[in-house]
């Protein structure tokens, strides 16, 4: 969604902020995404496995 806010022709003309802030909420939501990924690896690394 933000590359296309990004390559539409309506939101590049004298409306550089649309698709500018679109992106950078896209790589807020990639950096928390990574950071749960990150923390849930940690945490799976200290837990103790299940043995069946």
């Amino acid at each position: 969604m933000a590359v296309g806010f990004a390559l539409a022709p309506i939101t590049t003309v004298d409306q550089t902020w649309t698709w500018q802030i679109f992106l950078w909420v896209a790589v807020a939501l990639t950096v928390v995404s990574g950071a749960q990924y990150a923390a849930q690896a940690v945490l799976s690394r200290k837990r103790p496995q299940a043995t069946n």
